[in-house]
């Protein structure tokens, strides 16, 4: 997983990105990329465990910060209904909404069902 054209939330500095993942009442974060600026690449996997009923998981882009709350960047919705059809979603774009409501970059994920035995 990456990132391209995110925001910038630093003024003299570099952004500090890390995504949550949000899924099925399932909450993961991946780790902060240091001075990554607008094009992280944090190159994780996560697992979570889902059912057919669970439409898409939503992306949180957050810019981590020293001496104040931690900035968000944008959402990304990604939806879930082609992987469970298809088994797998090769690496794919998916776009950033910002705070605005305007677009803020794009998030790069790959996705895999793998069904419970």
């Amino acid at each position: 997983m990456e990132a391209h054209g995110l925001i910038s939330a630093d003024v003299f500095d570099k952004s500090d990105p890390y995504a949550i993942i949000k899924c099925n009442e399932q909450t993961l974060k991946s780790k902060v990329m240091e001075n990554a600026g607008n094009d992280p690449v944090w190159d994780q996997l996560f697992a979570f465990a889902v059912s057919s009923e669970i439409t898409e998981a939503t992306i949180t882009l957050m810019d981590r910060d020293t001496f104040t709350p931690d900035d968000p960047l944008g959402d990304a919705v990604i939806p879930l209904e082609a992987v469970f059809k298809q088994g797998s979603v090769p690496l794919s774009k998916y776009k950033v909404i910002g705070s605005s409501g305007k677009e803020a970059g794009e998030v790069v994920v790959g996705l895999k069902f793998v069904p419970k035995e």
